[in-house]
């Protein structure tokens, strides 16, 4: 082999080789989701001024829709799961015995490094808000929720967006989840708010959020103009949180 291929070899070797203490080179390290659910009231009755049929005067333009579901409990989901025939074996009391298990558990040494907590007043489970809505006019919530990193790292980075659209209980899309704006700030608010990105839409990445040093604690403020189309009833996303250092 000549000196001038082996160079190229070597050359080619240190390129692939990543820098120790690189910024960009980082891995996931905490990942959690906050249920958003939109509670839609129907649009009110639009005015519509001008001549009526056959005279003059005013009309009023009513839009009403019946629903056929009434607002789901809960949505449930099970993922790989299968069912195998098995066998009947009838048994008497006295062939009947308890099996005693032995668990140890050990905690997740990164469940406290990212955390978020339901702020705004309203009742319910950690990392779910509900936020109840008028179709067709802006809703604006404060300090919707918010989301604390907690850590000794001295550089990190933190993404979020939604992973799907807003889909009603039986799981169909209802309205573009774009229509959520966030305006996401450790804190003073910034000066607009931003739309959140879909993972599923937008080709599989999120949007970040910022970098920090150590522990910081970030305030979601949400607005959304749900289209007056949309009929009453719950819709569902999450926003997804991850972190990495």
């Amino acid at each position: 082999m000549s000196k001038r291929v082996r160079l190229s070899l070597w050359l080619l070797l240190a390129a692939a080789i990543p820098i120790a203490g690189y910024a960009g080179i980082q891995q996931q390290r905490g990942q959690i989701q906050v249920n958003i659910e939109i509670d839609v009231t129907p649009a009110p009755l639009a005015l519509r001024t001008g001549a009526a049929p056959g005279g003059s005067g005013e009309s009023i333009v009513a839009r009403s829709r019946m629903v056929a579901f009434a607002r789901p409990a809960g949505i449930f989901h099970a993922e790989s799961l299968s069912f195998v025939p098995g066998d009947l074996v009838a048994q008497t009391a006295a062939q009947q015995k308890s099996v005693r298990v032995d668990a140890e558990v050990s905690p997740n040494p990164n469940a406290t490094l990212l955390t978020s907590n339901n702020c705004n007043g309203t009742s319910g489970p950690c990392n779910h808000i509900a936020i109840p809505v008028t179709a067709g006019q802006t809703t604006t919530v404060t300090c919707a929720y918010q989301i604390a990193v907690t850590t000794t790292e001295t550089s990190w980075t933190l993404d979020h967006g939604l992973f799907t659209d807003f889909e009603n209980g039986s799981g169909t899309v209802a309205f573009d989840g774009k229509l959520l704006y966030n305006n996401t700030h450790a804190a003073t608010p910034i000066p607009y708010y931003t739309p959140f990105v879909v993972f599923s839409d937008d080709g599989g990445v999120w949007a970040s959020v910022g970098t920090g040093i150590q522990d910081k604690t970030y305030c979601v403020d949400l607005q959304i103009t749900v289209p007056a189309s949309v009929a009453q009833g719950s819709y569902y996303s999450n926003a997804t949180y991850t972190l990495y250092y």
